[in-house]
């Protein structure tokens, strides 16, 4: 879902991060191997996580205007946002390659 727009990519990481699941899909990343978008993930979350130094962000507080109201913001998103784009792909290839290489460990094929 991220990857559709930058407001996207934004409202879902703010979404994963309070909603305390950005950790599964890191384990999720661990367990494909794939540190490239992992450490972008960290990256992200830390940047989230320091702009709201109390650590209580709501989802109500989250909205896609927040990108049009604050250009630091803007910025920092759009960097992230762009490298994500550039990764992605590689992830995708990644993780479908492994579930096509390991079927078994996702499938279960009854006769």
């Amino acid at each position: 879902h991220a990857s559709k727009s930058l407001a996207e990519f934004y409202w879902w990481s703010a979404y994963f991060l309070v909603q305390s699941t950005l950790s599964e899909v890191k384990a999720g990343l661990r367990y494909f191997r794939d540190d490239v978008m992992l450490r972008l993930l960290e990256e992200t979350e830390g940047f989230l996580e320091a702009r709201n130094q109390q650590g209580n962000i709501e989802m109500s507080d989250v909205s896609f205007n927040d990108l049009d109201d604050d250009s630091e913001l803007l910025t920092s998103i759009s960097r992230l946002y762009a490298m994500f784009q550039e990764i992605a792909p590689a992830t995708l290839k990644l993780i479908g390659a492994y579930i096509r290489n390991n079927p078994g460990q996702f499938v279960l094929i009854e006769d």
